[in-house]
């Protein structure tokens, strides 16, 4: 575990590349081996994406850092709440275009609604705010905005590794996809430091997706609408507003106070 640690501090963006790599690679791929029914496909996709979260969950415990990381650390900023309420506007314009008449929960849908949701939130947080983020942040502590530059290369990664959906999706959705996911994890990197812990993130991150997929997992028949350019810029847009640039505010905030207390 050391010449791990060693070679990941050593390399901190092929790392974190490969870490993310891999683990999209398992979480995607494995639930396609063990079946093509829907239900069964579910399980799948959430128990891999749990498992991978206790797997980056046990990686920063073997490696010292899941305090750094905000895994166990205690306490939290006193007023951490203060960091999540820009992104809370997401998860209420996503509320907006529920078709609230046709839900429909069922035992079985509203189970794996929220069981995807949590696990996908988790995964995603522990992995990259986690994981990557703090390996990145730990290797350029001594760097000018080593933290800012930690959350947009670790934000990058993720978003630029979307572009493997152009296989199968429309090209305006996956470019979507990358801008959004790498302006989403500039404000959760952000949302973490602030807070001192990863949890608010994960918290948050779960409302956003369980928000936006109401209507895709519990209105019986309910068919996927086409975006738009237009639709796409302004979520764009929204998103830099509540996310990023809040984020990259904490962030700095945060590295000044590193600065200050090394001075």
């Amino acid at each position: 575990m050391n010449n791990l640690k060693t070679f990941l501090l050593k390399r901190p963006v092929v790392g974190s590349a490969c870490l993310i790599a891999i683990s999209l690679l398992l979480v995607l791929g494995i639930p396609y081996l063990l079946g093509s029914q829907p239900e069964l496909k579910l399980i799948a996709k959430t128990s891999t994406r749990l498992l991978a979260a206790i797997a980056a969950a046990y990686l920063l415990w073997k490696m010292n850092w899941a305090w750094d990381a905000g895994l166990t650390r205690r306490p939290w900023r006193r007023r951490w709440w203060i960091a999540p309420l820009p992104m809370l506007a997401i998860v209420g314009i996503n509320l907006l275009g529920v078709n609230w008449s046709k839900l429909a929960f069922t035992p079985t849908a509203t189970a794996g609604w929220l069981g995807y949701n949590l696990s996908v939130g988790l995964f995603e947080e522990l992995l990259l705010r986690g994981v990557c983020f703090c390996l990145l942040a730990t290797a350029w502590r001594q760097r000018k905005n080593g933290l800012l530059l930690a959350a947009v290369t670790q934000g990058a990664i993720f978003g630029l590794l979307h572009l493997i959906n152009l296989v199968h999706a429309p090209v305006l959705d996956t470019v979507s996809q990358t801008v959004y996911a790498t302006l989403l994890g500039i404000g959760f990197a952000g949302m973490t430091v602030f807070c001192r812990s990863i949890w608010p993130a994960v918290m948050v991150h779960t409302a956003i997706n369980l928000a936006g997929s109401m209507n895709s997992d519990l209105v019986p028949g309910a068919i996927q609408a086409e975006g738009s350019l237009e639709g796409y810029i302004v979520a764009t847009v929204v998103i830099l507003l509540v996310s990023a640039l809040p984020g990259v505010w904490q962030l700095r905030k945060e590295q000044r106070a590193l600065v200050g207390a090394s001075a």
